[in-house]
């Protein structure tokens, strides 16, 4: 059955407080499914990206240097399932944000980030906002693969690279220097993209009884499969992750 919904930024809320700052963020991106449910916030990574140039801060030229760059080509990644049992594939992030469903290396073996962070705020929004974390947030959530059924997830081509922003950079001012999230766009080249599933998900409580879809987890659960694919970016538009 083919199912096409807008995935939501929340899953399981988190009723602890997180008051502690952070040096991060993210932006994701929807998708559109394939047989089945569909849709995918992305995160993206690329193969020893280029790097953004920045917002503003007190350093002028030098907080520039850490400006969010903008995505390149958008790609559809598809999921498949040609397995007899219903699959759960797990995020690759577990703290707040939108679900990150795979892991993805350039040539060099470099594993890029494919979100900002639990705080949703990059190196450039940290030089103009306070980096602290909302009190609640949303934890990315599993996404439901049912046998012999498709899901497409969109990566919008960006991705994440812990770097080191001069203190006078941040807007809190730190004393030195202090790590954050640098959205990059992804450079052209080869990719490998992994992702891993788990063959039960007991005491999730799924958005459909029937067909793919997301579900909510209050435990992390254990991969008892793997997939991988091969990218050439940003040449394909599009890579399917077979389970087997």
């Amino acid at each position: 059955m083919m199912i096409t919904r807008a995935l939501p930024f929340a899953g399981l809320v988190l009723t602890a407080a997180l008051a502690a700052a952070c040096g991060g963020s993210s932006e994701g991106d929807s998708g559109s499914g394939g047989t089945g449910a569909s849709a995918g916030s992305g995160g993206t990574s690329g193969s020893g990206g280029s790097s953004g140039s920045g917002g503003a801060g007190g350093g002028g030229g030098t907080c520039e240097a850490f400006k969010d760059a903008t995505p390149g080509s958008e790609i559809t990644v598809q999921f498949e399932n040609t397995t007899s049992g219903t699959l759960y594939v797990l995020p690759k992030n577990f703290g707040c944000g939108e679900e990150v469903l795979f892991r993805i290396a350039d040539s060099s073996q470099k594993e890029w980030t494919l979100e900002p962070g639990d705080c949703g705020m990059t190196c450039e929004l940290l030089q103009t906002t306070s980096g602290l974390c909302a009190a609640a947030c949303a934890a990315p959530r599993i996404l439901k693969l049912e046998a012999g059924s498709t899901f497409d997830y969109m990566w919008s081509g960006a991705l994440y690279d812990a770097v080191d922003m001069p203190g006078e950079c941040f807007f809190d001012k730190p004393s030195g220097t202090a790590s954050c999230r640098q959205r990059m766009a992804a450079a052209a080249g080869v990719y490998e993209i992994t992702a891993e599933a788990a063959a039960d998900c007991a005491g999730c409580t799924c958005d459909a009884t029937t067909g793919n879809g997301f579900c909510n987890s209050f435990t992390q659960l254990t991969s008892d499969s793997t997939a991988k694919a091969s990218i050439t970016f940003p040449t394909d538009t599009s890579v399917k992750v077979t389970f087997q």
